[in-house]
This record gives C-alpha cells, structure tokens and sequence, in this order.
C-alpha cells in the first residue's frame, strides 16, 4: 500500500505526532513550526492538519495500521490447520513445559509440578489430539455428510423398511 507524503517533511512529522497521541500545541512546536501561545499552536497544527494532503497521509497511515492489526490479529485458515496438525503429530516425548524456549510448550493444556522427598517430577496435560481432528474435520468440510447421500440413504431404508421419514422430505 503507498502512502502519500505531504509536501512538506514537517507537515508529516506534525501528523505522525498527532497520530501518536501528542497534543496539538506541543506536536506543533515538536515538529519545528513556531508560535507565541498555546492557543496560537493548536490553531495553526489544526488548520495545517486540514489541508487535504495531509488528511489523505493520515488516512492512509491509519488504514495501513488497521490492516496490519486485522492482519495480526486473525489467523488464516492455513495457521489454524497447521496448529491443529501440530496437536496430533507432536508426541508428548517432544514437548517440555518447563522450557520457555520449547517450541511446542503451546501444545500444553494444563501443567503442574509435583515437589515429594523422593524428588520432583513434573505432570502436563497435552491439548487433545481427537479434538484437534475434529476441529480440522470442521474447517475442511471433511466428515460432513453430502445432504443428498443422506437422502439417498432414507429412500433406500423406507423402501426395505417402510417409511422413516415424512414423505413430502423425499
């Protein structure tokens, strides 16, 4: 995405200084431009914020930020599969809950450790892999049944039963 710059180098410092949460007399006078007051300051950052190339920079600022945040924020349905493929191929072999640096210390549901006179040992929980199956099941579509087998497979029983289902459904 290309942003578009303001003219002037000091028009953008004074948005992105906004934008960060400064105030407007003090962006003003942080972005280089001079005034006697207060008053005088946020007038003036005001009104140079209102010119239209700066409002179109600090749209396009704001909406890249909002884009990458969603970005962040949702996994693709690609992340989700690779997540839930992790939960059923990683044995608990593979996994130490008590190494920070492990990549597979995620896959832990619960952990505890256990302190006796014989020593310690350590009890963890791994995220069920049956779950993550079905949850992948759900995702791909896979595990469904096609409605018209369903179908199918009701016409094919009232026929050597007699009927299973209200007939208008057939």
């Amino acid at each position: 995405m290309s942003i578009p710059l303001p003219k002037n180098p000091a028009h953008q410092r004074l948005a992105d200084l906004v934008m960060g949460g400064i105030p407007l007399a003090e962006a003003h006078r942080q972005a280089g431009f001079r005034g006697k007051t207060d008053a005088s300051r946020r007038a003036c950052a005001s009104r140079m914020l209102s010119a239209a190339n700066v409002r179109a920079y600090m749209e396009a600022v704001k909406a890249a930020a909002a884009e990458k945040a969603a970005g962040d924020a949702v996994m693709s349905l690609v992340e989700k599969r690779r997540f839930l493929a992790r939960i059923v191929r990683v044995p608990l072999a593979h996994i130490d809950p008590e190494d920070v640096n492990d990549p597979n210390a995620d896959l832990v549901e619960s952990y505890r450790r256990i302190d006796t006179e014989a020593g310690s040992s350590v009890a963890f929980k791994k995220l069920s892999p049956l779950s993550a199956i079905e949850a992948d099941n759900k995702l791909c579509g896979d595990g469904q049944p096609d409605a018209s087998a369903v179908v199918d497979l009701a016409k094919a029983i009232s026929i050597l039963a007699g009927p299973v289902l209200p007939t208008d459904r057939m």
